[in-house]
């Protein structure tokens, strides 16, 4: 879940400190994921989630209550680069156990889709993926998987492009310019298609005229 604005820290009076209270005091284990990244500067997290933890101090919450509560994020050692192919494969693995639990007893009964893919320099899981908001878009818009192209730089099965494979043409890009060139081409065929009906309109009614003046 989203808990507070891009870049910004966690309100004092935010109305989800009260409803994490009450999420331990059910006896919920609680996680905050984060993909903020402050080495060795822990002071830094707890300015960003210092409402909550303001919350929990005025809640009076018992011991066994804020050991239920944990905050979690792949942070690496001073002057150590997580590789794309350690993301990689910390979302293979993220996959399979999401997998595991889908296939199981209690997975089957509260069955939804996922998307575990790599930001490039961190790891997300998200409720959903793109293939059901191409699926929602081409019934609003009445187009058919041959008539909606989806470009994306993320293709990979750890990628959150992927999905959208079996919906849909796709297009593997790496970055804007490529994305710039490819509607290069797309505007110029476009148009070239535009010019090939117009010539296709023309003729039809220079031949209509040439037939009625034979009539």
């Amino acid at each position: 879940m989203t808990l507070y604005d891009d870049g910004q820290d966690f309100e004092h009076d935010s109305a989800l400190v009260n409803l994490l209270v009450s999420l331990l005091k059910y006896n919920l284990i609680v996680c905050v994921v984060t993909a903020a990244g402050y080495p060795g500067d822990a002071l830094r997290y707890e300015q960003r989630l210092s409402g909550l933890l303001k919350g929990f101090e005025n809640a009076r919450l018992s011991k066994n209550m804020c050991e239920k509560f944990f905050v979690l994020g792949i942070v690496p050692k001073p002057n150590v680069k997580i590789f794309r192919e350690q993301l990689d494969e910390c979302v293979l693995s993220t996959q399979h156990r999401i997998v595991n639990y889908l296939n199981s007893p209690w997975g089957k009964k509260n069955d939804l889709p996922f998307c575990a893919f790599n930001g490039g320099s961190d790891v997300w899981v998200d409720i959903g993926n793109k293939l059901i908001g191409v699926q929602i878009l081409q019934q609003f818009l009445g187009a058919t998987p041959g008539e909606t192209l989806h470009v994306g730089d993320q293709f990979l099965s750890t990628g959150n492009d992927f999905a959208t494979r079996h919906q849909c043409c796709t297009l593997w890009i790496v970055n804007p310019d490529e994305t710039q060139g490819v509607l290069l081409e797309l505007t110029a065929l476009l148009e070239a298609k535009k010019s090939e009906r117009s010539l296709l309109t023309l003729l039809d009614h220079s031949k209509i005229l040439l037939d009625s003046q034979t009539i």
